[in-house]
């Protein structure tokens, strides 16, 4: 092949990967779109119809198909689907930053629905490379949610009044479970009360 010919072959390869490039990139992000809008509108028939598709198979990478289904399945509260992405996605093999995403995420989750066997493993990972205040928390919420201690009243009553009304709601949510852990279901019931008009209040500024 003369140098001429060798030159315009390649310009020709080099065009038509570039092509296959851009449509693979194009077509990846029309997929990603519809899958994120089939969770935004809480649809798993039609998240389901598209994933299932070869191509949405080739141009999703696993990680953002099974991730996005996770958070379909928690918007619906299926329990089942739930446990089943999150073991899927633990299990994976995938970057430092994903993975911290999936363990925090899955210890917030899985905090909430007291379930101390698999929040023992995700706060020992969490504690890894969770630092200061975010490792603070973390504890915090396995005491409280997990162990059921009521240890933490005063520390979340410090200051209270001058936090903000976000923050504020969280603060007397927490104070409302220890009081319960302690049955002390009066206090339980007047502080869930505050959170719950501090968390009105915060959405009526929005």
């Amino acid at each position: 092949m003369s140098g001429k010919g060798y030159t315009i072959t390649m310009a020709v390869l080099t065009v038509i990967l570039l092509s296959l490039y851009v449509l693979r990139a194009v077509l990846g992000s029309y997929y990603r779109n519809r899958l994120a809008a089939c969770v935004q509108g809480c649809d798993p028939e039609a998240y389901e119809a598209i994933a299932q598709k070869k191509l949405a198979g080739l141009l999703v990478p696993p990680f953002n198909l099974h991730y996005m289904r996770l958070n379909l399945n928690m918007m619906l509260e299926k329990e089942k689907e739930t446990d089943q992405e999150f073991d899927f996605l633990l299990a994976m093999s995938t970057g430092k930053a994903m993975r911290r995403e999936v363990v925090r995420k899955a210890y917030y989750y899985y905090v909430k629905r007291r379930d101390g066997k698999r929040c023992r493993l995700l706060l020992d990972e969490l504690l890894t490379f969770a630092q200061g205040e975010e490792a603070k928390e973390c504890e915090l919420l396995y005491d409280i949610y997990i162990l059921k201690k009521s240890s933490h009243i005063r520390e979340l009553m410090e200051g209270i009044e001058e936090l903000p009304p976000a923050q504020r709601a969280v603060n007397e949510y927490l104070i409302s479970l220890q009081y319960e852990n302690q049955s002390k279901t009066d206090l339980a019931r007047e502080y869930e009360e505050l959170s719950r008009r501090h968390i009105k209040e915060v959405v009526e500024r929005e």
